[in-house]
């Protein structure tokens, strides 16, 4: 009887140090991004199967980071044409409010497999903390004519 009691306890224990220690690991606070977060595309082009944005933050915050991804119209899912979200400029001065952002000219010739129309669509990214929160609340969606 007392080898069960223990064998409990001896348990019970176990299981309150192993929350404690994961507890340590678990993040606190998701990244969020603020509710005032808005992208608008000025101007869109894509030549020679190069894609060229210019972004207009029509938000209140700074924008640090865009993803960028583009596909056929009836895809749910669109690829992704730049690499990472990086920080706007390669600096952490992001996009101000009622600032415009020309992009450089990304490849896309591995999406655009012949002239068409194509949805493009905008994700904008601010950071929290040390991370990127994507806005998800804020994402454009756009057509593009490729040739």
């Amino acid at each position: 009887m007392v080898g069960y009691v223990l064998l409990l306890v001896i348990t019970i224990g176990l299981v309150i140090a192993v929350f404690a220690y994961l507890k340590v690991f678990i993040p606190k606070d998701k990244p969020e991004c603020r509710e005032s977060i808005s992208l608008s595309i000025q101007q869109s082009s894509c030549i020679d199967k190069k894609l060229s944005l210019v972004l207009l933050n029509t938000g209140l915050f700074k924008i640090e980071g865009v993803y960028i991804r583009l596909g056929n119209e009836s895809q749910k899912v669109r690829q992704q044409v730049n690499n990472i979200a990086y920080i706007i400029n390669n600096t952490f001065l992001g996009l101000m409010p009622e600032s415009t952002f020309t992009t450089p000219l990304y490849d896309v010739s591995t999406i655009v497999k012949f002239p068409g129309t194509y949805s493009l669509e905008v994700e904008p990214a601010e950071l929290y903390g040390k991370n990127l929160a994507l806005c998800d609340k804020a994402i454009v969606v756009d057509t593009v004519y490729c040739d």
